[in-house]
Formats: C-alpha cells, structure tokens, sequence
C-alpha cells in the first residue's frame, strides 16, 4: 500500500481477524497510521472483543470508501516521528 492509496482498506480491516497475533497488531497500525481514526482494536483480546472492533473498522469503511482520502502530510508525519 503506498501513501495516499486507499485500495488497500479493505484487506487491513480483514486482517484485523487473522489468525496471527502480528498480522492482527501490524494491520491496526497501519489503518491507524493512514486513517487517523479512534477505532480501538486490542489484538490480543479474546475473539468475540476483536470481532466487535473488527464490526466497527467494517462499518466506519463502508460509510467513507467513496469519499476517504488518506491525509498524506499527517501519514508522513507519523512515520518521521516513528523513526
């Protein structure tokens, strides 16, 4: 996914319920890291908790997919400052 493309939402939502605890925690940064959204996801939390995130990240993208654009200088921002 590069900054400024939001093609790629619909699969970091859906990997917020994979099977591994670091796809789950690596997809949550990255949809926090693009999005700027205060959805919270815990990825060690039990199943029924992140399926009810997960149900939130679904909803939020189907009411933002036509119109969402990726905040490119904020995105850029975070990532200076995470290095």
């Amino acid at each position: 996914m590069h900054l400024g493309d939001a093609r790629g939402m619909p699969t970091l939502i859906e990997s917020l319920m994979a099977s591994e605890n670091g796809a789950r925690f690596m997809s949550f940064e990255t949809l926090k890291h693009y999005t700027h959204e205060d959805i919270q996801f815990d990825p060690e939390a039990p199943l029924a908790a992140r399926q009810e995130a997960y149900l939130k990240w679904r909803r939020w993208w189907r009411g933002q997919s036509e119109h969402f654009k990726v905040n490119v200088r904020a995105a850029q921002i975070d990532a200076e400052i995470r290095m």
